[in-house]
């Protein structure tokens, strides 16, 4: 594992790992991003995805202020998350003001998308995130296509990354922010850790999950919703009744990212991660090997998926995605 960048140095009473997490997301930042973002939301267009076997994904996509298909930047949320998520929009409007069209892209169930799909979501069903990449790359050609994500986003992201070549989809840059790199211990280390981030990520799975179940009532969990009192209990109910693992470690160790995911990534890449980070824990990643081709940035500070610089709440996460993916507007 890289030693810790120090470029990165939050603002005064910023630097504690819990207002990083929690400014990512929530709070008065929510009202700055989207100021910032005016001009890209301005140009967003509203888009469904029509993948394999029927699946629907929506995202937006918002053209270059330069309309020059120079380059496009795919974002991914998090785990509940979804386009408009504080962190996404905060991103994404930096590279759209950078010259890089966007698209972000919401993950089945998530961003109030649960009507287009009758089967639940989960972090395996990966071959409809890499359709839809391949969709957008068709349906919006640049010379340059770079994609990125947040957190569960940036595990998809590494994943896909991994089997782009393969799958026959232009892709030339992948950069991942705080990426799950072992769900099964981090669910335990939610568990475990401050009791707001175990009731948040509880509150967001169990309202997706009731408004699924008002879209499609021959859904019949709503005793399971209201037993479960922690996560893993929830998916000791759904990963049996719900996909097809048998256990709910089976079904979380398949999302791994291992050695092998970063070895067969044959495309510049890049992790950001902080040595301070309450969800995604950084002994997770010091158990990987180093790749060649994949780049690690640590930093002292950050949280997960924060890195809030000031108290204008700009964050240096945008910083280095822009310094990654500037090669793709210059080519």
């Amino acid at each position: 594992m890289n030693s810790p960048d120090h470029e990165f140095q939050p603002a005064p009473l910023l630097s504690h790992y819990h207002a990083q997490t929690l400014l990512a997301s929530i709070g008065p930042r929510r009202f700055f991003v989207r100021q910032r973002a005016r001009k890209m939301l301005a140009d967003s267009r509203a888009t469904i995805l029509h993948c394999d076997d029927d699946v629907r994904l929506s995202g937006a996509y918002s053209a270059s202020v330069n309309r020059d298909n120079k380059s496009l930047v795919i974002l991914l949320h998090g785990w509940e998350g979804g386009i408009d998520s504080s962190y996404l929009l905060s991103a994404g409007a930096r590279l759209y003001a950078e010259g890089h069209s966007i698209f972000r892209l919401n993950f089945r169930d998530h961003g109030d998308s649960q009507h287009l799909n009758k089967e639940l979501f989960h972090s395996v069903r990966i071959k409809e995130i890499i359709d839809a990449v391949a969709i957008i790359a068709e349906k919006y050609p640049h010379h340059n296509i770079c994609l990125a994500g947040f957190s569960l986003g940036g595990n998809f992201t590494l994943r896909i990354a991994s089997r782009a070549n393969q799958a026959g989809i232009q892709l030339d840059c992948a950069s991942a922010i705080c990426p799950l790199i072992s769900p099964y211990r981090t669910t335990f280390d939610i568990e475990e850790g401050l009791w707001v981030y175990h009731h948040y990520f509880m509150r967001r799975w169990k309202k997706s999950l009731t408004k699924k179940m008002a879209i499609f009532p021959e859904y019949d969990y709503a005793d399971a919703l209201k037993a479960s009192k922690r996560l893993s209990e929830l998916n000791e109910y759904f990963v049996p009744n719900h996909t097809s693992f048998k256990s709910s470690k089976e079904y979380l160790d398949a999302y791994a990212i291992n050695n092998d995911t970063l070895t067969t990534i044959d495309m510049r890449a890049h992790l950001l991660i902080a040595n301070d980070d309450p969800i995604v824990q950084t002994r997770w990643f010091e158990e990987l090997n180093q790749v060649e081709n994949v780049d690690v940035t640590v930093t002292a500070y950050g949280g997960h998926c924060g890195f809030i610089k000031d108290w204008a709440f700009n964050s240096y996460a945008d910083d280095w995605l822009i310094e990654k993916f500037a090669f793709a507007v210059l080519d």
